[in-house]
């Protein structure tokens, strides 16, 4: 080990402690991912092939997501529209921190699978269902 520091120097040391650690703090914050999704998110845009619905359609719209266990973890998502009527889905979701995608399955076993950005406390999500372009932006609640 002497001969190892000796030979390379403290410079090149310093350099690869930052790289393995650089690497590293790449790796956590995927690893965040899943644990940044887990709370309430008030759905501030939903957009669907482009015309947003949130304000004209959509009233109010909040996503939780509940802490994983095991591989997985529970969401809910309640939708009210200025019509009076109201939506609530429940199921389980995964996050894969690889493909930085989201997956949520419904309790009748539907799966929806979504590219995910979570940025500080902004979530985006967005993919193709039924053929119809989805983008849903959302804040998270303190």
């Amino acid at each position: 080990m002497h001969y190892f520091i000796k030979s390379f120097g403290p410079a090149t040391l310093i350099l690869l402690t930052f790289t393995i650690f650089g690497t590293s703090c790449e790796w956590f914050r995927k690893d965040d991912l899943q644990d940044h999704i887990v709370g309430e998110w008030n759905v501030k845009s939903f957009k669907v092939d482009g015309m947003e619905l949130k304000g004209s359609v959509i009233t109010n719209s909040v996503l939780e997501f509940d802490e994983y266990e095991k591989k997985k973890g529970d969401f809910d998502w309640s939708i009210s529209y200025t019509d009076g009527t109201s939506d609530f889905e429940s199921g389980s979701y995964e996050v894969d921190v690889d493909e930085e995608t989201l997956t949520i399955t419904d309790t009748d076993g539907e799966k929806l699978e979504f590219d995910l950005e979570i940025e500080d406390d902004e979530l985006e999500f967005s993919g193709n269902v039924d053929g119809q372009n989805f983008i849903v932006r959302a804040e998270k609640e303190d």
